[in-house]
């Protein structure tokens, strides 16, 4: 499978920027747990529902890039597959046999 750092990279910081927004989200609630009998409820209300707004946005963002990247593992994986049937089997019966002598030698 090609490694695509550039995705990864950019969920990275797409999840970096989600987690200093939520950070704000907390730290907006503290603050209109403590103002609420102020003027700024409002405000503050306002401002929090913008942030989580933008959190949603930014979620949205990551799923849609990592579904696209599993969607892309999924159908490289199958091309290889279908390309080299044999081996594959023979692949998937390694991993089998070597599984099954391992949980059989643990169970003694």
């Amino acid at each position: 499978m090609k490694n695509n750092s550039k995705p990864t990279a950019q969920i990275v910081r797409s999840s970096n920027r989600l987690l200093d927004d939520l950070h704000d989200i907390v730290a907006q609630a503290e603050t209109l747990l403590k103002d609420t009998v102020s003027d700024k409820t409002e405000e503050s209300v306002a401002s929090l529902r913008q942030l989580l707004a933008s959190s949603r946005e930014g979620l949205e963002d990551i799923f849609r890039t990592t579904k696209k990247q599993a969607v892309a593992g999924v159908e490289h994986a199958d091309a290889g597959i279908r390309s080299h049937p044999y081996q594959s089997v023979a692949v998937a019966a390694g991993v089998a046999l070597i599984c099954g002598l391992l949980l059989r030698g643990s169970s003694k």
